[in-house]
């Protein structure tokens, strides 16, 4: 317990007996049984029946020589003269706190006895205040204060004043933004002088030139989306996770970009060999465009390996779509062999199958992609070959490997090592670890170092 809180202790119990008129002998009782079972229990270890004799103030006495916290008052001085107030903390919360502060750092004078704490917070109060126009009136005023309440109401008077003038200057400023100003005709615009038409422009010109110099110089713009208006680095960029419509890559816009290869100038094969195409199971979909109602039963494969759905621009004619109903994307595909697939655009398609449905973004890409039959044999004699030839090293692991003796505390040993295999250091093992590992205790050093069982041997010549 605080010092603070032991004072809020003896208050709260103060004023319950002055409420209650509590003051006979079983005063000290209630106090006791006030207090929590740690608290109770070190009660009667320490003084045990001499309890019921105490006073009020010996009871409140005894318990803050338990419960409180041995403090030095230097201690307590140099945390209070390091207070500050907080840029959001009010004023009264500030005071509040120097004052709990310097409850415990007993400012009193050596000669007189006089309680200095009046005198020592309101240097800290002036010295400690967050906003320098009101530090600046304080130290200003210093002498005219005639106590540190006066200093108190003076400080929260400037703060609720800056307050008020803040939320005055908000209001008037949102009332002007809200205003409509009106729009002069062109019949209400004074035209100027057609002789005095170049002296005006000179002076517009020169008015211009002065005001352009008097004004801030306008931030670079952004080398990633031509823009200056956001935030530094690459995450705040607006084209930090978008795709370039003219060279196809991400991080910035067409507009900024440098590479003079587009996305027309690349030329796909219109065949090109991507993925399997027979041998797997075939679906008829029913895909159905909700813009125009048009659907169709199309033939289609499923591939659990790809990301997106793709389909010809044949397919787009079966449905009797156009070129013009797809949405354009920056987004770059790639089938399996590699290479890169010619996207024209996307299109919101429904895709039924028995009693399921999906929509989904189709993309659209131009050629005909197809299989190799060789490189499908080719493929599945792969995956046959090393499910075999895990197998055979499974077998042959189980076969040619045979299971080392346990090895005791005490046991003399050889050790190899790990660079030329030789078992040329002797040891002693001390103990044993888990997962077949032990101490061993080197000779000739006498370091410990810890070895795997396939690294030690036992030493027949001990």
């Amino acid at each position: 317990m605080s010092s603070v809180e032991y004072r809020t202790f003896c208050r709260d119990w103060r004023d319950y007996q002055r409420l209650t008129q509590d003051c006979n002998s079983a005063t000290v009782t209630h106090i006791r049984l006030m207090c929590d079972a740690q608290l109770r229990q070190a009660i009667d270890t320490i003084h045990g029946d001499k309890w019921q004799s105490y006073s009020v103030d010996q009871a409140l006495q005894e318990i803050g020589n338990i419960t409180k916290h041995s403090s030095n008052p230097a201690v307590a001085r140099k945390r209070f003269h390091a207070l500050a107030q907080t840029p959001t903390e009010p004023i009264r919360e500030f005071v509040v706190r120097c004052k709990q502060t310097a409850a415990d750092c007993r400012f009193t004078c050596p000669s007189c006895n006089s309680d200095l704490t009046d005198w020592m917070l309101t240097d800290q109060i002036t010295c400690g205040v967050q906003s320098e126009a009101l530090q600046q009136e304080l130290l200003l005023k210093h002498s005219s204060f005639s106590s540190f309440e006066a200093l108190r109401s003076y400080c929260e008077a400037h703060e609720s004043a800056y307050r008020d003038k803040h939320e005055l200057s908000m209001a008037s400023a949102t009332s002007v933004a809200a205003a409509v100003a009106p729009v002069d005709t062109a019949e209400d615009i004074e035209q100027p002088d057609p002789d005095q038409a170049p002296e005006l422009a000179a002076r517009m010109s020169a008015h211009t030139r002065q005001k352009q110099g008097k004004s801030h110089q306008p931030a670079a713009p952004c080398s990633f989306c031509g823009r200056a208006a956001h935030t530094k680095g690459r995450q705040g960029c607006p084209a930090h996770d978008k795709f370039c419509t003219q060279c196809g890559k991400k991080g910035h816009f067409s507009t900024v970009c440098r590479s003079k290869t587009t996305l027309s100038s690349v030329r796909v094969e219109p065949n090109v060999v991507a993925g399997v195409g027979r041998g797997l199971p075939r679906l008829q979909l029913t895909v159905i465009h909700p813009g125009s109602r048009k659907s169709r039963v199309l033939s289609a494969i499923a591939d659990t390996g790809a990301e997106v759905s793709v389909m010809g621009r044949s397919h787009l004619t079966q449905l009797g779509l156009s070129p013009k109903h797809l949405k354009k994307t920056p987004r770059r595909l790639q089938h399996a062999a590699g290479g890169g697939l010619q996207v024209l655009g996307t299109i919101r398609m429904r895709l039924c199958l028995q009693d399921r449905q999906i929509t989904e973004d189709i993309f659209v890409v131009a050629g005909r992609y197809k299989l190799s039959p060789e490189w499908c044999r080719d493929l599945r004699r792969r995956e046959l070959s090393m499910v075999t030839r895990s197998e055979k090293s499974k077998a042959a692991y189980d076969v040619g490997t045979k299971e080392l003796s346990e090895m005791s505390v005490g046991d003399s040993v050889l050790c190899q090592d790990a660079r030329t295999k030789a078992w040329d250091r002797r040891g002693v093992i001390v103990e044993k670890s888990p997962f077949r590992k032990y101490l061993v205790k080197m000779q000739g050093t006498g370091r410990v170092t810890i070895r795997n069982r396939r690294h030690l041997k036992l030493d027949l010549q001990k």
